[in-house]
């Protein structure tokens, strides 16, 4: 029964590939006939295909095929987890592994019987979720660089705007000294391309906003929207949002450093303690189980 699932289960991901392939590339052919080869700009990216599209530019994977990709990289996980799980199902391992466990004392082993026999099960969803794995950490990577990145651009915004500089050229001057690439840094590169392709400066803020999809940068990018449209001065405000966004950071590392403790239970329980009580205990139980031995042969000797 188990090999049967697990063929229908290749079958169906094997299905699912193909029938993706073919709606995506008919809908990238309607595409290209309608609106040319470039039709998907960055800052539509996010939009234009759809959830599946803008879950993975949160991520940073924007390419135009990024989503089939993905689909491809799924169907294959399937079908790859389904023959792993199909192989340690004909082999001998879950078998000899139960046999080993049934020969535990004390009935301990039938608590492991249960995890063993679905083995196949819990590898083949394992390798199932590799894509979405890899793509929830690409994600979370690219969450801590921007807020870790974010105060010190603040900080050189408001020092170049305290300068005389005007905010776009604060920027431009900022992407000149730091050449290398980053998320917000990109981020910044495609703000200034779209302000010099004529977008207003409000939309291109918010368009950053909607690209990346960070805390501090919503509010940062909200600030500025309000500075722009109330006509304040953006150097108070870029300074007052440098000081914010350092004090985040500042109560981020404070409350991972509180929780680290927690952290530290399950390692020092199962890694460190049990090296503690072979190294203090063993030599005394050896002692014990000589001496019980020497008392159990002079007895039997005495009869």
């Amino acid at each position: 029964m188990l090999d049967l699932a697990l063929s229908a289960l290749l079958g169906l991901a094997a299905a699912v590939l193909y029938t993706v392939a073919l709606a995506w590339t008919r809908r990238r052919r309607t595409q290209e006939r309608l609106f040319g080869p470039d039709a998907e700009a960055p800052a539509a990216a996010a939009t234009a295909e759809g959830r599946l599209a803008r879950w993975l530019a949160l991520a940073g994977f924007r390419r135009s095929d990024a989503g089939l990709i993905f689909l491809a990289a799924s169907a294959a996980s399937l079908g790859a987890g389904g023959l792993l799980a199909w192989g340690i199902r004909r082999s001998a391992l879950v078998a000899e592994m139960a046999h080993w466990a049934n020969g535990i004392p004390g009935g301990v082993g039938d608590l492991a019987l249960p995890i063993l026999y679905g083995m196949p099960w819990i590898v083949f969803a394992m390798a199932s979720l590799v894509p979405l794995v890899i793509v929830r950490m690409a994600r979370q990577r690219r969450v801590q660089a921007v807020e870790n990145e974010l105060p010190i651009v603040l900080e050189m915004l408001a020092t170049l705007s305290e300068a005389g500089l005007g905010f776009d050229a604060a920027i431009v001057k900022l992407i000149e000294v730091h050449p290398e690439s980053t998320p917000l840094l990109d981020e910044l590169r495609l703000y200034q391309t779209e302000i010099l392709g004529g977008v207003s400066r409000i939309r291109a803020l918010r368009n950053v906003r909607t690209r990346l999809d960070v805390g501090p940068v919503t509010v940062f990018v909200s600030a500025l929207v309000q500075a722009e449209q109330v006509g304040a001065a953006l150097t108070d405000v870029l300074r007052r949002q440098a000081e914010d966004a350092r004090g985040r950071n500042r109560q981020r590392a404070l409350i991972r450093a509180e929780g680290l403790p927690t952290k530290l239970v399950f390692p020092l329980v199962i890694c460190y303690l049990p090296g503690i009580f072979v190294t203090t205990l063993g030599p005394s139980l050896v002692q014990f189980a000589k001496l019980a031995d020497s008392f159990a042969r002079g007895r039997g000797a005495g009869r």
